[in-house]
């Protein structure tokens, strides 16, 4: 039990205790599904011998051959598939003001004077050259 303020919490505790198994149950549970669909992924494409194309990827080519081009359940999968890669994309940035500190051991006005810094250097500065042509002399 916990104690806090000479006073035990049984009830606090019991509910404490029911929301950490919550969280382990859901984590694994998630985490099943995700390895099902991994696998169910993998193993329709290897049936249906599908292949990477520049034009279209596994995800829209196995929808498009179990539901159908123009389907509506074609398109769910398509959209789902874009609302993914978008929370993807919008979620890694979001804690870089937070754990800045953590990262770079200073504040975020240091990180940005220490860029511009850098992106005026001379080492910066020299441009790439093309790959074959021997390094200038310096």
């Amino acid at each position: 039990m916990i104690r806090l303020f000479n006073v035990y919490y049984p009830v606090r505790t019991l509910i404490l205790l029911v929301g950490e198994a919550l969280i382990v149950w859901t984590s694994f549970l998630l985490g099943t599904v995700l390895i099902s669909f991994f696998i169910g992924i993998t193993f329709l494409a290897h049936v249906f011998g599908l292949v990477p194309a520049e034009q279209e990827t596994i995800n829209s080519q196995l929808a498009r051959r179990v539901f159908g081009g123009g389907s509506l359940l074609y398109y769910v999968v398509q959209a789902m598939t874009m609302l993914i890669l978008v929370l993807a994309a919008n979620t890694s940035f979001v804690w870089l003001p937070a754990n800045e500190g953590t990262f770079w051991g200073g504040t975020l006005d240091d990180l940005q004077k220490w860029l511009i810094k850098r992106q005026h250097t001379p080492q910066a500065a020299q441009k790439p050259q093309p790959v074959g042509t021997p390094p200038q002399a310096r």
